[in-house]
């Protein structure tokens, strides 16, 4: 019994730094992908900004807003906003990086280590001209501006179909309609 004991006692600590390694783990993944989902709403914020033609501190202020309130805190990490991009593969007129870094706290595993844990996320967007709209429906709230119903089966070539409605849903398909169109 003694020796169960002894060597229960001895192996503790590495058990719980395991399980703390673990949990922690766990842990910085979610804060990972929430500074990803941080950068990317906010480079697609700052490539909105940049299609209405607004200025760099309005883009970058765009892109920080969506950044904070997408979880980034503005206090604890870095934020850069590249308009253009200074890498990868869209560094154009068109698109916007925001690049994100912060610490990330550590719980169980201080006992074994102290050095900080860094995350970083990397987001770009870039936007399109519209194309031509054949179809255009102008209620800016109407749910169903642009609504295909019943047994309709329309292939609309050469044109986009737009409404200029904000409602969630501004264009309906019901029934058993069936749209073809290159952009809606």
């Amino acid at each position: 019994r003694a020796n169960t004991a002894l060597l229960f006692s001895l192996s503790l600590p590495v058990l719980v730094g395991a399980a703390g390694l673990g949990v922690e783990t766990g842990y910085w993944y979610f804060k990972q992908r929430e500074l990803q989902t941080a950068a990317d709403v906010a480079a697609v914020a700052g490539a909105v900004e940049k299609r209405a033609g607004n200025t760099s501190t309005v883009i970058n202020a765009a892109a920080t807003t969506e950044a904070v309130e997408h979880g980034f805190e503005q206090g604890v990490g870095t934020i850069d906003i590249n308009d253009p991009p200074s890498s990868g593969a869209y560094q154009d007129a068109r698109s916007v990086e925001v690049l994100l870094t912060m610490p990330a706290t550590r719980f169980f595993s201080k006992i074994f280590a102290d050095d900080t844990v860094t995350l970083n996320a990397r987001g770009v967007a870039r936007y399109e001209d519209g194309g031509q709209a054949c179809i255009l429906a102008l209620d800016p709230e109407a749910p169903g501006a642009v609504t295909f119903t019943g047994n309709a089966v329309s292939l609309i070539n050469g044109c986009n179909v737009m409404s200029n409605s904000l409602s969630d849903n501004s264009l309906i398909v019901t029934g058993s309609a069936d749209i073809t169109m290159p952009c809606a």
